[in-house]
């Protein structure tokens, strides 16, 4: 991709509704110490034949719009067994796993065969979990111990029309679809259908939230909330067969647009967005028990709701908090505040005597205590479509749309994100490490900012005539050398920021310039239009133009050298010529899929190539030269690749890391 479309399709890809992920400096430790569960190492080292142990860091979180979590625990903090909590990502079509006791990362779930599409509803019963998908119009059923698939659930007889809710009551799911008017039914066990009850002559009206409840060993009912402001109850059979149906509507119960519903055996709770209310109904027969207002519970436009024991929580979306209380009414504990990170929170969770809460624009999760409201951990995605991956020796940093976040490069916990106003970060494309400090040329904001490596404290911002959409950045010497969209290269004194010289003469052929890399005084710069390898020395003094058929150039926008090969990557291939003489080597395009950033990592037994296939999925390992073993392929559901697009060798601990710009993640294979 060329540059200038790489800026604006990265503008596009960052949905402008969403708020990247920060750490705060007060809650960096909590989720530093919240570190993912790894696998185990793999005793060699990522030599030729290695053999990968991955684990992947961050939580991925992308619009998480719904969660749920099982275990025997209640809110009052009585002993409990507590399994994981899911979140379900709606832009990434993904599920994250998260150890509901330490909060660390099991598993992201986003392999094609899982058929999510736009997840919007979660559910488990502690052996499987079932996921609802808005746009797919079907359920993905999978096991809550592997993540491995059960089975996706859809087909007209089901009857799914924007699934919007889900419940589980006495071996069966009911789901509740919005567009479709109606609660269809099938077998938790088996995914055989079981029933669908419809709008005629029952009432649905843009059916929202969905909860079930047993009022007595032997009489249970299902509840939904209508967005068109009703409540449908439906007895529950033994079998879990769906029986009487009763709509529950009238100006009594004050329904304003009923967005969340929970219950336990005695009372209904509905939180209505419009309304800023609560309305309490009698579990048992429907009648009108009390409606709690906005001027006592301080609700504003509350959603989701839970309820477990004799504690009710209710998320406020636009008011930024969780109003608490007890069944009994009793005066509320407002949660609100900066710490809690709350940010357009739309779904809750119980686990164990905690609270999860899923913020939709802030791409976090907020653990709660509570029995003291106090804060747990906030989970954040750490990552926003990271693009690029930098080896520091004890560090990892990583860019994104716009932070730099730096890990631990042995334990991957995290050391900090650098992000704010100040730092003019708009839409960073590029970074490079020089004597401590951190350079980053920004596209959107045509600027260099410098912050020291150690700290993270803001060094400067630089802006020059000379920057053009800066893409791609080396430091050769004294100098930084800024490879620019717009068709030249500027370099500034590395030490101080200061301009020093412009190189756009036609002479250099430059023509969509978007990657860079340099051995000694040498630099190769790759344009995307020209098909080309633009080759200069340090002083600026062409050497040669490297170009033709032989080499299989198309669309390079990739590149890496040991000093004795250079490594280029295709639109489906990486062609390799020598760093002396410009010869072409070979091209490689075998186990290739969108190739996009390129490493290479040095190892006893010479220079191995390491390319993040973008489309694929994968990492394709190369080996030097024409010799025997040229090709390794690394993918499958253990690597969690999705849309891998930067990747760096961390010389200190023999590791590869690969930054997956779609699930916000990143997976490591430690050595």
């Amino acid at each position: 991709m060329r540059p200038s479309q790489a800026v604006d399709s990265a503008k596009r890809a960052v949905l402008p509704t969403l708020t990247a992920a920060i750490v705060i400096a007060g809650l960096a430790s909590a989720a530093a110490s919240a570190a993912p569960r790894a696998t185990a190492d793999s005793s060699t080292r990522l030599g030729p034949n290695a053999t990968a142990s991955p684990r992947v860091l961050g939580w991925g979180l992308n619009y998480p719009d719904a969660i749920a979590a099982y275990s025997t625990a209640t809110l009052n903090g009585s002993a409990s067994t507590v399994t994981d909590v899911w979140v379900a990502d709606y832009e990434s079509n993904s599920v994250t796993e998260l150890d509901g006791n330490t909060g660390a990362l099991i598993r992201t779930i986003s392999d094609a065969s899982y058929d999510l599409n736009a997840p919007d509803a979660v559910a488990s019963n502690g052996a499987d979990v079932w996921v609802a998908n808005a746009d797919g119009d079907s359920i993905t059923e999978f096991s809550a111990t592997t993540g491995r698939l059960v089975r996706v659930v859809s087909g007209a007889k089901y009857g799914l029309s924007d699934p919007i809710a889900l419940a589980l009551a006495n071996g069966t799911v009911w789901v509740a679809n919005a567009a479709g008017n109606s609660v269809t039914v099938f077998s938790a066990a088996s995914g055989d259908f079981v029933a669908q009850v419809k709008n005629v002559g029952v009432g649905f009206g843009d059916p929202a939230a969905i909860t079930t409840v047993r009022t007595s060993p032997s009489s249970a009912a299902a509840w939904v909330a209508n967005a068109a402001n009703s409540v449908t109850r439906i007895g529950i059979s033994s079998a879990g067969r769906p029986g009487t149906v009763t709509r529950i509507s009238a100006s009594k119960y004050e329904f304003f647009d009923p967005a969340g519903i929970a219950a336990d055996s005695t009372d209904v709770w509905v939180t209505n967005q419009s309304g800023d209310t609560v309305t309490v109904l009698s579990a048992t027969t429907g009648k009108l028990v009390k409606v709690l207002s906005a001027a006592s519970y301080h609700f504003d436009q509350p959603g989701a709701v839970i309820v477990a024991h004799d504690k009710v929580a209710v998320v406020n979306e636009i008011g930024n908090s969780v109003t608490e209380f007890s069944t009994a009414s009793t005066a509320p504990r407002m949660l609100t505040g900066a710490r809690y990170q709350f940010d357009s929170p739309v779904a809750a969770a119980v686990a164990g005597t905690d609270i999860f809460v899923a913020n939709e624009a802030g791409d976090t999760v907020t653990e709660l205590v509570t029995s003291t409201g106090a804060l747990a951990a906030v989970f954040a995605g750490w990552f926003d479509h990271p693009a690029e991956v930098v080896s520091a020796g004890a560090d990892i940093w990583v860019l994104d749309s716009d932070a730099v976040t730096e890990l631990d490069a042995k334990t991957g916990s995290l050391v900090r994100v650098v992000s704010g106003a100040k730092y003019g970060f708009d839409l960073p494309a590029a970074m490079t490490l020089y004597a401590g400090d951190v350079w980053v040329a920004d596209a959107g904001s045509e600027s260099l900012t410098k912050f020291d490596g150690t700290t993270g404290k803001l060094l400067g911002v630089r802006k020059e005539s000379a920057l053009d959409i800066p893409v791609a950045m080396a430091a050769v010497g004294t100098s930084l050398f800024v490879v620019n969209s717009g068709d030249s290269v500027a370099t500034f004194n590395a030490t101080t920021g200061v301009f020093e010289k412009l190189y756009d003469q036609s002479g250099y052929k430059f023509d969509g310039p978007d990657a860079i890399t340099t051995a000694g005084s040498t630099v190769w710069v790759a344009n995307f239009y020209g098909d080309s390898v633009t080759e200069f020395g340090s002083d600026g003094s062409v050497l040669k133009i490297i170009s033709g058929s032989r080499y299989g150039f198309d669309g390079p926008d990739g590149m890496t050298t040991d000093g004795k090969d250079v490594w280029v990557t295709n639109s489906d291939s990486v062609s390799e010529f020598s760093a002396s003489s410009g010869g072409r080597v070979r091209v490689v395009s075998s186990d290739l899929d969108t190739p996009a950033g390129i490493t290479f990592a040095v190892f006893a037994t010479g220079t191995t190539v390491w390319v993040a296939n973008l489309d694929g999925n994968s990492v394709t390992m190369i080996s030097p030269g024409t010799g025997k073993n040229t090709v390794r392929l690394f993918d499958g559901a253990s690597y969690q690749f999705s849309k891998p697009d930067g990747i760096a060798f961390d010389k200190d601990g023999g590791g590869l890391w690969v930054a997956n710009s779609v699930s916000d993640t990143l997976t490591t294979f430690r050595s």
